[in-house]
C-alpha cells in the first residue's frame, strides 16, 4: 500500500504541475482518500495499526503539499519569490483577474458580442484595457510596449483591429511589458504587476472604474448569471462528447497530403500532416484507430447510462443494509468520486466555453473519456459482486 501511495502522490503532484486545471482530480482524489481510510477503519488491528494505515492513505496528499512547498522554495532560492507558478497565481494572475472584472464599452459589448463576432471569443476589449491604463501608472507606463505586442498580435492572428480573441491579449500584455524591461527578474515583474493590482483595486474602491462579475480563475472571464443558459448547453455538449466520444475520429484517407493538415496528427502529436510515403506506412493504424473510436461511439454511450442506473440501484442496496451489498461501500465510494470528477472536468469545461473560448473538444475533455470508462468498469465488477452474493445467499437458502 506504501508503493501505491507514493507512486499516486508522485502522479498527483505531476498532474497539478503539469495544467493549471486539474482541480477536476480533487473529487475523485479524496474518493480515494476515503476508500482507503474506510479500509483502514474496518480492518482488525490495534490503534496504532490503524493510524499508520490512515497515515498511508492521505500520503499522497502529503507529497502533493510537500512537492508544491519544494516548488515554492526552489523559486525562492532562485528567483527570489515563494510562487508555485505565476499563470494562476501570484500578481500576474491577480492583475488579469482585474483586467477580466472591468466593465466594457457598451458600444463595444454590444459589437463584439453580437451573432457576427460571438464565436470569436472576444473577452478583454481594447477599450477595456485603455480604462485599465487610465486607471493604473504603472500598466500606463508601460502601454506603447504592450499596443505595440497587441498589434503584432492582432497582425499574425489576422484581427484587422487591436481587439484580440480568446485570452490572447493576456499573453500580448506579457510581452509588451517585459519590452518594456520590466522582466528583468521574476521579483521585477511581480512588483510590476502588484503594482497594477493595487492601483485597480483601489480604482474599483472609488468607482473610477466598474466591476463586473466575480472572478472564478485568472483563466477564464468572470461569471455572471446571465451566463448560466449557455454554461448550462455547454455542460450538456461537454458531456454527450465526452460519451459519445464524438470529433475524435482520426480522419487521414482522403485528405490532401501536400496542401492539408490532417486532424489524426494534429490533434495527437501536434505535427502537421506527414508526406505521402508516412501516410502510406501508417494507414493500417489509422483504421484501427477509427473502428476503435466507432466501436467506443457505438457502445459507451448506453454503458454509460446502465452504469448510471445500477450506480443509484447499488447506494439504495446500501442505505437499506442489503446483505448482497456487501462488501461494496468503499467500491461505491470510489466509483462516486470518479462519477464526480467526470462531472467537475465537463463543468470546467463548460464554463470555459460559455465565457472565454471554445473547449468542448478532445482536447480539453481527455480526462473525461477514461474517467467514463473506469466508472463503467467499477460499476459492471460492483454488479458482478452483487450478483455473486445474491447467488451464493440463495445457494445457502437465505
Amino acid at each position: 500500500m506504501i508503493k501505491w501511495a507514493v507512486l499516486s502522490g508522485l502522479s498527483l503532484w505531476m498532474l497539478f504541475n503539469t495544467r493549471e486545471d486539474g482541480i477536476w482530480a480533487w473529487p475523485f482524489v479524496l474518493a480515494c482518500v476515503g476508500y482507503c481510510g474506510f479500509g483502514a477503519a474496518s480492518r482488525a488491528g490495534s490503534v496504532r495499526a490503524k493510524a499508520a494505515r490512515w497515515l498511508v492513505a492521505v500520503l499522497p496528499l502529503l507529497i502533493v503539499a510537500a512537492g508544491n512547498s519544494g516548488i515554492c522554495a526552489i523559486n525562492w532560492v532562485r528567483y527570489g519569490v515563494a510562487l508555485r507558478n505565476d499563470r494562476d497565481g501570484g500578481n500576474y494572475a491577480k492583475a488579469m483577474r482585474d483586467l477580466y472584472l472591468i466593465r466594457p464599452d457598451p458600444k463595444d459589448e454590444a459589437r463584439l458580442s453580437s451573432p457576427e463576432h460571438f464565436q470569436h471569443y472576444h473577452n478583454i476589449y481594447y477599450s477595456t484595457l485603455q480604462k485599465a491604463y487610465a486607471a493604473s501608472p504603472t500598466l500606463n507606463g508601460a502601454s506603447k510596449q504592450i499596443d505595440a505586442a497587441i498589434d503584432s498580435w492582432a497582425e499574425y492572428g489576422g484581427y484587422g483591429g487591436r481587439d484580440l480573441q480568446l485570452d490572447h491579449v493576456l499573453f500580448a500584455i506579457r510581452n509588451g511589458v517585459y519590452l518594456a524591461g520590466f522582466y528583468g527578474t521574476l521579483q521585477d515583474s511581480e512588483k510590476f504587476f502588484g503594482d497594477v493590482h493595487r492601483e485597480l483595486s483601489d480604482a474599483f474602491a472609488k468607482g473610477l472604474i466598474e466591476r463586473r462579475g466575480f472572478s472564478v480563475t485568472a483563466m477564464a472571464a468572470p461569471f455572471r448569471f446571465e451566463f448560466v443558459p449557455d454554461i448550462l448547453r455547454e455542460w450538456w455538449n461537454a458531456i454527450a462528447q465526452a460519451v459519445g466520444f464524438k470529433e475524435a475520429t482520426p480522419r487521414l484517407r482522403g485528405c490532401n497530403l501536400e496542401n492539408a493538415t490532417c486532424r489524426l496528427f494534429e490533434r495527437t502529436t501536434g505535427d502537421l500532416c506527414p508526406d505521402s510515403k508516412q501516410a502510406s506506412s501508417v494507414l493500417p493504424y489509422v483504421d484501427r484507430a477509427a473502428a476503435l473510436a466507432r466501436a467506443y461511439s457505438g457502445v459507451v454511450p448506453y454503458a454509460f447510462g446502465l452504469a448510471l442506473v445500477l450506480h443509484v440501484l447499488i447506494f439504495a442496496m446500501l442505505v437499506r443494509r442489503s446483505a448482497y451489498a456487501d462488501g461494496i461501500w468503499g467500491w461505491w465510494l470510489f466509483a462516486t468520486g470518479m462519477l464526480t470528477s467526470f462531472g467537475l472536468n465537463t463543468a470546467c469545461i463548460a464554463y470555459i466555453a460559455a465565457t472565454t473560448f471554445g473547449a468542448v473538444n478532445c482536447h480539453y475533455l481527455c480526462p473525461s473519456y477514461q474517467l467514463v470508462l473506469m466508472f463503467v468498469m467499477v460499476i459492471v465488477g460492483m454488479a458482478t459482486m452483487v450478483v455473486r452474493n445474491k447467488w451464493r445467499g440463495g445457494a445457502h437458502g437465505e
